[in-house]
């Protein structure tokens, strides 16, 4: 009995303390809440009314929202526990609405600000702002945003990935500052392998996605970040050759083959249509499928380029198979890229739009 009384006392002041930093994290994450639902852009400014919030005390915020001295881990930990609720309960929301959550105004506000959009944009997209002010303002740690963000990834669609990472692409310039990155880069590049490993091969929309991420990726981290690093020197010791001369019977006569059939085709066809008096694009379209069609030496130029790649060490050489071969190959393929202009994807479109 006496051991089961000293248990029971125990006990209390443990449910206690989690009883008091319930309600705590309740305050802060229906402030948070506020936040994100409100008619406010979602900038440091807004976080002012987290001053006074249970289990605060020690967050004094100026005008602009920014912690006039550094808050403790403690605080910074209740916050960010605070805001990967939210973060967590939006989601719940676009899942059981069968789309984006959008923030909804009331007419009676449009009519008083008529300049104001009626939709800045999803929960969603306003908790990942409200995540990313916290972390450039001091109020949480560094790091939350990318917490965050890893949140939302991790138990998104990847329709719903797509668009968040939209936001990840227009918030890079801030999320790469050195105070954030330094705490989020491994994340980020852990996120971007896991959504690649998600995303399909052959539906055009994940290729597209894949893509972006990996633009993405270069263009946050350097050529010198470790991850991209031959760190054990390791090269493809294959000692196939590719014949730059010569290709084999099976590399590209099916691709020239079935070129020519549709455009023999697609001449019958125009023919056919300025016979009928419809000649409008015939002959336009014709023309666009002869300038697709594989050309033999540059499909040769590209896929020598392996040999250059599979071994560095000779690529570096003076030789005559070294750098200046690898030079040559690499300016006309470069050169060919450059007057192929990429369609835009219907993704694009419709975020343009959407702008």
């Amino acid at each position: 009995r006496a051991g089961r009384a000293t248990e029971a006392r125990g006990s209390a002041p443990l449910a206690a303390m989690a009883s008091l930093f319930e309600r705590q994290r309740a305050d802060v994450e229906s402030r948070l809440d506020a936040i994100v639902r409100g008619a406010e852009p979602v900038t440091s400014r807004a976080l002012v009314s987290l001053q006074g919030a249970l289990g605060l005390d020690d967050l004094i915020l100026d005008d602009e929202g920014v912690p006039r001295d550094a808050p403790g881990s403690e605080t910074r930990a209740l916050v960010e526990h605070a805001l990967c609720r939210l973060t967590q309960r939006v989601m719940q929301e676009e899942t059981e609405g069968g789309g984006a959550v959008e923030r909804r105004v009331d007419d009676a506000d449009d009519d008083a600000e008529p300049s104001r959009p009626s939709s800045i944009g999803s929960l969603l997209d306003r908790c990942l702002d409200l995540a990313l002010a916290l972390s450039e303002s001091g109020v949480a740690d560094p790091g939350s945003v990318f917490v965050a963000a890893e949140q939302v990834f991790e138990a998104s669609t990847l329709t719903t990935c797509a668009r968040v990472f939209s936001w990840v692409e227009r918030a890079r310039a801030r999320l790469s500052d050195d105070t954030l990155w330094k705490r989020g880069k491994l994340t980020v590049l852990r996120v971007c392998n896991d959504l690649k490993l998600r995303l399909s091969k052959e539906k055009t929309s994940d290729v597209v996605l894949r893509g972006r991420v990996s633009l993405l990726l270069s263009a946050l981290y350097p050529l010198s970040e470790r991850s991209a690093l031959n760190i054990a020197g390791a090269y493809n010791n294959d000692e196939k050759r590719y014949d730059v001369e010569r290709p084999s019977s099976d590399e590209i006569p099916r691709v020239e083959v079935n070129a020519a059939t549709e455009v023999s085709e697609r001449r019958g066809y125009a023919k056919n249509d300025v016979k009928n008096g419809k000649e409008g694009n015939a002959s336009a379209d014709v023309d666009a499928l002869l300038s697709s069609a594989v050309d033999a030496a540059f499909y040769r130029t590209f896929w020598n380029l392996q040999i250059f790649f599979r071994d560095p060490q000779s690529t570096l050489a003076a030789g005559p198979g070294g750098w200046n071969a690898f030079r040559r190959s690499l300016e006309a393929v470069l050169a060919a890229f450059e007057t192929h202009q990429l369609d835009r994807s219907a993704a694009a479109e419709a975020e343009a739009a959407a702008a």
